[in-house]
């Protein structure tokens, strides 16, 4: 696969298409049966995958991530105040789990670890340009 007809010299795994369908959703189900193996009690493990991508995203394209997540707090802001403008909250004495009772936490960050090895790997093997896609994320997050 090349532009010059008859160089076939780059390796199987450059093809896009083996990436796309063979590569990628490999990594993924791999990914998801790591998360899942690694947490505490009967759980799938693919918001460990979700959380690879995010991991992934914030190493790739860290500027584009942070405005992201920022967009969508504003968003969810604005749809919160005008679906219910007025709140009405009254406290009361119980004994409560708190709100993170329940959540594989280790599986979520096994997902957002592996995220961010896969960004810094595939920026280090430099399949991409820093400045149009953002892998000096080494430049960013370390200020």
């Amino acid at each position: 696969m090349g532009h010059y007809p008859g160089t076939e010299t780059e390796a199987w795994h450059a093809d896009p298409r083996i990436r796309a369908f063979v590569l990628f959703p490999t990594f993924v189900l791999g990914l998801g049966v790591f998360t899942s193996l690694f947490t505490w009690g009967p759980v799938i493990g693919f918001s460990g995958v979700v959380f690879a991508f995010a991991g992934f995203v914030l190493v790739r394209y860290p500027l584009a991530a942070v405005i992201a997540l920022a967009a969508r707090s504003a968003v969810r802001t604005v749809a919160g105040a005008l679906g219910e403008p007025v709140a009405v909250v009254e406290t009361t004495a119980s004994v409560s789990p708190p709100w993170w009772y329940g959540i594989a936490v280790q599986g979520h960050a096994l997902g957002f670890l592996a995220g961010v090895l896969a960004g810094w790997r595939c920026c280090a093997i430099g399949d991409c340009d820093p400045i149009r896609s953002g892998c000096g994320s080494a430049r960013c997050w370390s200020v």
